[in-house]
């Protein structure tokens, strides 16, 4: 990296306002460094427009809106390395050329949606099985639960709301109405919801023992998460594989919502699914569980979705 980037008042990255873009900015350079160390190559030395779509590969962009965000500043670095005659502005040009389509979502070296919940349930046991505790699938069982409502479509603030007598027979209520679960999911929900705690080795092994709590998320601090609490629990587990596996809230959210839209999609057939979905916007945010309230938005989430269904392409 140029890393007189990082140091120039001038014109590199001390002299980018407001924070909040300089922030954003860091990132990106950030995520080009990691790239270079992996790939062995050298943006200094220009890159193919193929190798600057698998640094962007790299990122683990799920999103078209934050694709075009780090594109923006990447070209920042670009442009800054144009100026001074490191690259021709060429390298400007094939970076403003790609597109969030030229992404690609089975990505080998990272998750960046789970195509279905045997392929959330596969990677939550990759996980387990690199946890060395006593117990790894009952020192994390709260951190599944959360996993498996988010996958099922509930916002951080449903999941944090669920209590226990709203797991039941087929699924999972919330605000009267039975989401239905696969029966393996339920079972695993009933023993969260039996359980008292969880093993752990110190001096000998002990138990963690929950707080009591009428609530299904809860640990042995506290009988209900708050929203950074319910994120940082969410956070260790990803981290036991190095965050390979991106078993996050909002992958697992958006996992489980496109696939969901895929099964309706194939209910319509293609065309009456895009009909529709274009014409009610009223349905459209049923099917992508958000509130589209512009032609914009729907766009966005479109090219997302879009993201999402190469899965299913041969």
């Amino acid at each position: 990296m140029y890393l007189e980037f990082l140091t120039d008042e001038e014109k590199g990255l001390p002299s980018i306002n407001p924070e909040a873009r300089r922030y954003r900015v860091s990132y990106a350079f950030d995520e080009m460094e990691k790239f270079e160390q992996k790939s062995g190559l050298s943006i200094v030395d220009g890159l193919t427009r193929k190798q600057y779509i698998e640094m962007f590969n790299s990122m683990m962009i799920r999103h078209s809106t934050t694709f075009t965000a780090i594109k923006t500043e990447v070209r920042v670095y670009l442009r800054y390395l144009i100026e001074r005659g490191v690259l021709d502005s060429s390298h400007d040009d094939i970076v403003n050329s790609i597109q969030f389509e030229d992404m690609s979502v089975d990505h080998p070296h990272h998750v960046r949606y789970f195509k279905d919940l045997l392929d959330l349930q596969h990677y939550i046991q990759l996980s387990l099985e690199e946890d060395k505790s006593i117990e790894p699938k009952k020192k994390f069982e709260i951190h599944i639960a959360i996993l498996y409502l988010a996958w099922y479509g509930f916002s951080w603030e449903e999941v944090i709301n669920v209590k226990k007598t709203d797991v039941v027979d087929g699924g999972v209520m919330r605000s009267g109405e039975l989401i239905e679960m696969a029966p393996d999911v339920v079972s695993f929900l009933e023993k969260v919801k039996a359980s008292e705690g969880y093993m752990q080795k110190a001096r000998g092994d002990i138990l963690r023992k929950y707080v009591p709590s009428e609530y299904l998320i809860r640990t042995e601090r506290s009988e209900k998460l708050e929203r950074n609490t319910l994120f940082a629990m969410i956070k260790r587990l990803n981290a036991v594989c190095d965050k390979r596996y991106s078993l996050l809230f909002e992958t697992a959210h958006w996992s489980g919502v496109f696939y969901r839209a895929a099964q309706i999609e194939r209910e319509y057939g293609e065309n009456e699914f895009m009909r529709r979905v274009r014409d009610d916007w009223k349905f459209s945010s049923e099917v992508f569980d958000a509130e589209i309230t512009s032609a914009q938005k729907l766009y966005n989430v479109l090219k997302d979705y879009k993201f999402y269904k190469q899965f299913f392409e041969s």
